[in-house]
């Protein structure tokens, strides 16, 4: 993989994740007492999500140069952290189902 290409992935993932985070504390905030317990899950769940998805962020910062991806090391880290975050993606997103459909009751 392109070494600019995946840094700029990274960038998107870890900007979506972060901001998706504040949007879910902020929820819990605004929602108060009326707040879906599932939501408190999510949270959880989706923290560490954006935790790992920013540890690649930082492995593969904006500024890559064009070309392969030379560094075994690296790449190696970046997939383990990945690996790492797809069963909280999961645990997240079926969090997530849960908190609308409380939300629709």
């Amino acid at each position: 993989m392109d070494g600019w290409f995946f840094a700029y992935n990274t960038h998107e993932w870890d900007t979506c994740r972060t901001n998706g985070y504040k949007f879910l504390l902020e929820a819990k905030q605004r929602l108060g007492h009326g707040a879906p317990k599932a939501l408190h899950e999510a949270i959880e769940s989706f923290g560490v999500v954006r935790e790992k998805f920013n540890k690649v962020y930082q492995l593969f910062p904006w500024e890559q140069p064009r070309g392969l991806i030379e560094d075994t090391e690296r790449r190696l880290e970046a997939a383990k952290l990945l690996e790492e975050a797809k069963p909280y993606d999961a645990s997240a997103i079926d969090a997530f189902r849960r908190v609308a459909a409380e939300l629709d009751e």
